[in-house]
């Protein structure tokens, strides 16, 4: 399907250039293309970046150019080890067609097309089509397939009887078969985008881009199943992936020397072909009122589509002066049938035939914005801009006439409320040059939020953050950038729209917050071939006014970059980076009838250590004939959590008591080391040979999943499953080694699709 889809967006792409090739005018003078050529170069679109890759090197109207080889592993990893491994990618041993590139230009030399490939045959495969003519049109194809593996070593006694739809043997398997269950291969989900881009310049003022994408997306991904509530049983499953999403995007500007319009309308259709997902029910073969329902069953995301209009003016006035105005409308569909309202067979409650069946669901936003600049005099300049966004939900069906809940009781009926947001943005920021090489920057900024008081706390927030900065550009071999904001953002009264929540605990998005950030950043280079970059940041949320919840949220990075050319011959560079996040929180222990017990508070200290390191070293042994080099990378994270009982918790049962005492939770780490060695060697002009060593390391250590199986029972009605799935450590090394033909035209790079 995927591929029936590929070729009929290019049966289309390849008709818009043949139309468009038959029209274009070659008695148009060769002189007035070239003229056009620098304008018009915007014209392609950024989000398709094919590289101008123009033949010029080889001689001729048609180049070629290919890079095919072969990977083998020094030691196979288990197909359990290859999750992490292959998250993003597709790594299989064997024959490998890496790049593909071919191009053709006409004598004429106004239009030139081009294929190229990479990884073909392979899941992270990437295929693309232009086609252009500068100053007249460009016509762009993209397939670009991008795999997700979530696990490799998932395991499960579930059957899927058919898509979503998982069963289990009659009578329920029992705890030690479920932990003998076997392995269910990669649980992975893989997206094909295909994309066809299309521009048009009739002439210098009119530009004109239409785009559609098409992404399909197939496979799996684990999710949770609930049986009766959160204090019963649960499983995971698979969630079931075939899914579509359509995008269309059309625009059309105009552009002077003094005024520029342009106009876009996007449609967007999200098509799920699996509506919900059901599964057994573990311990429940017979479904009884109260006892609960054999199987459980759970909606996933219903289809919707979304129009979107875009309007975007610009005027430049005297004293260098340049307004942008902008509004966009979009409107939201949704009307999916609901699933059943409960999967018990057990009950037959009337009321359930009066359920609404569908939502109806319709929502609307609105965003507009204003933005100036101008540059009265040499050393000022001045910018402001205001930004007015909203949400609003329009839905038809606000009423169930009952609710059912857990599968296993029924409810009186429930309404829908609506959760109407409101934001408004203003930034305005003045530059002094103050001598040559050195500028000061003042700015503020302001952001208000408007919520629906019925569904959240605090009505109204208003936050305010003026900063500084000072910039030093001007030496040619150095560059410092420094920039300091403190911001605070207030609201009005903190109320509970729950008796169940805590009344002295405040959600962070909500809360009163005291900001403060500083950053350095530097560039210097001393001399010719060295340069060395660094930047220190630094920043501090405090939430003044909470007695609960998040406290304190401080972070810090620190890192530096060197790259050195020792002769022409070699050069080699190195960088460091280290950041922090720690995080404090207040929490309360609540149960029966302790639900505000001061002594049952505890404080949590969230540490998150990341450093990263790399290096690289390129050396040409013989001028354009042999090249050795490699590149080596390291990535180390480490989370703790403290935790701290401010008093002793007493006042409750022993049990309570004992529930209410905080433990700090153990160490979680992971660490990734890949390394590159290459050797090139370069026979002709034309053809070279590679060979490569890769090795990557990776190690995690998190007690959440490790020695997970994958059921627990907890008592005779309670057991959790699990799909026991984890990244599992490894140590990959292989080698790859390929021959190139045309090798300085191979430099391919992945599609920003």
């Amino acid at each position: 399907m995927r591929s029936r889809a590929f070729y009929t967006v290019l049966y289309c792409g390849v008709g818009s250039v043949t139309a468009m090739s038959s029209r274009e005018g070659l008695a148009q003078a060769k002189a007035a293309v070239t003229a056009k050529t620098t304008a018009d170069t915007s014209t392609a679109h950024a989000a398709v970046a094919i590289p101008d890759t123009v033949p010029e090197t080889v001689p001729g109207p048609v180049t070629a150019a290919a890079e095919i080889g072969v990977r083998a592993f020094s030691g196979a990893l288990t197909p359990q080890q290859l999750g992490k491994f292959e998250e993003y990618r597709d790594l299989r041993s064997g024959m490998l067609l890496q790049q593909l590139l071919l191009g053709y230009a006409p004598a004429d030399g106004f239009r030139w097309y081009q294929l190229t490939a990479s990884n073909i045959g392979l899941l992270d495969q990437t295929v693309a089509l232009r086609a252009k003519q500068p100053g007249l049109f460009d016509v762009q194809l993209h397939w670009d397939r991008i795999p997700h593996t979530f696990s490799t070593d998932g395991r499960s006694l579930l059957t899927e009887a058919s898509p979503g739809v998982y069963t289990l043997p009659v009578p329920r398997p029992d705890t030690a078969a479920f932990n003998r269950a076997p392995f269910i291969g990669p649980i992975r989900s893989v997206w094909d985008p295909v994309k066809l881009a299309v521009a048009v310049t009739p002439s210098e003022a009119w530009d004109f881009k239409a785009e559609y994408t098409r992404i399909g997306k197939s496979g799996d991904r684990p999710m949770g199943q609930a049986f009766g509530g959160s204090n019963n049983h649960a499983s995971e499953i698979l969630e079931p992936i075939d899914q579509t999403v359509d995008n269309l995007k059309v625009s059309q500007s105009y552009a002077e020397q003094r005024f520029q319009l342009v106009a876009t309308y996007d449609l967007s259709v999200f098509q799920n072909n699996i509506k919900s997902v059901a599964s057994d029910n573990p311990l429940v073969t017979t479904s009884t009122a109260t006892g609960g329902s054999s199987q459980a069953r759970t909606s996933l995301a219903p289809s919707n589509l979304a129009h979107t209009a875009i309007v975007v003016g610009g005027l430049n006035l005297p004293l260098r002066t340049r307004i942008t105005g902008s509004a966009a409308l979009s409107w939201w569909r949704q009307n999916d049938a609901f699933i059943p309202a409960t999967s018990n067979t057990a009950i037959t409650d009337p009321r359930i035939a009066q359920e609404p069946k569908s939502l109806g669901g319709s929502a609307t936003t609105d965003n507009m914005s204003a933005s100036i600049s101008s540059r009265p005099l040499s050393f000022l300049t001045f910018a402001g801009r205001f930004r007015s966004y909203s949400f609003a939900d329009h839905a038809t069906t606000s009423i169930v006439p009952l609710i059912v809940l857990n599968d296993r009781s029924v409810a009186p009926a429930d309404t829908a409320r609506r959760d109407p947001f409101s934001r408004r943005n203003a930034d305005f920021s003045g530059t002094w040059q103050l001598i040559e090489p050195v500028s000061l920057t003042a700015g503020y900024a302001w952001e208000q939020i408007q919520r629906d008081s019925l569904v959240r706390n605090v009505v109204r927030t208003n936050e305010r953050t003026p900063r500084m900065s000072l910039d030093f550009t001007g030496i040619q071999w150095v560059t410092l950038r420094a920039s300091y904001s403190k911001g605070w953002r207030r609201g009005g009264a903190y109320t509970q729209t729950a008796t169940s929540e805590n009344p002295n605990a405040q959600r962070f998005d909500e809360a009163d917050r005291n900001l403060e950030r500083t950053d350095i950043m530097a560039s210097a280079t001393p001399i010719d071939p060295l340069t060395i970059s660094g930047t220190w940041q630094v920043g501090h949320d405090l939430y003044p006014h909470s007695l609960y919840g998040v406290l304190s949220d401080r972070s810090a990075a620190a890192g530096a970059d060197v790259s050195y050319t020792l002769t022409n011959r070699v050069s080699a560079g190195a960088g460091l980076m280290r950041e922090t996040f720690v995080d404090v929180m207040r929490v309360q222990y609540r149960t029966g009838v302790q639900l505000n017990n001061p002594t049952y508070s505890w404080v949590g200290n969230n540490t998150d250590l990341v450093t990263s390191a790399s290096a690289d070293l390129k050396v040409t042994v013989i001028p354009d004939r042999l090249e050795a080099g490699g590149t080596y990378e390291m990535s180390r994270a480490r989370y703790a959590m403290a935790t701290t009982n401010p008093i002793v918790p007493i006042g409750g049962t022993a049990a309570q008591n004992t529930s209410a005492t905080a433990f700090d939770l153990p160490q979680v780490t992971q660490n990734l080391q890949p390394i590159d060695v290459y050797v090139r060697y370069q026979f002709t002009r034309d053809w070279a040979f590679t060979a490569r060593y890769h090795g990557e390391l990776y190690t995690q250590n998190d007690y959440k999943t490790l020695g997970l199986n994958p059921a627990t029972a907890t008592s005779a009605t309670n057991m959790y499953l699990f799909l026991a799935n984890n990244y599992q450590n490894y140590d990959a090394r292989y080698f790859t080694i390929s021959f190139s033909y045309h090798p300085q035209l191979l430099r391919i790079g992945r599609s920003t699709i």
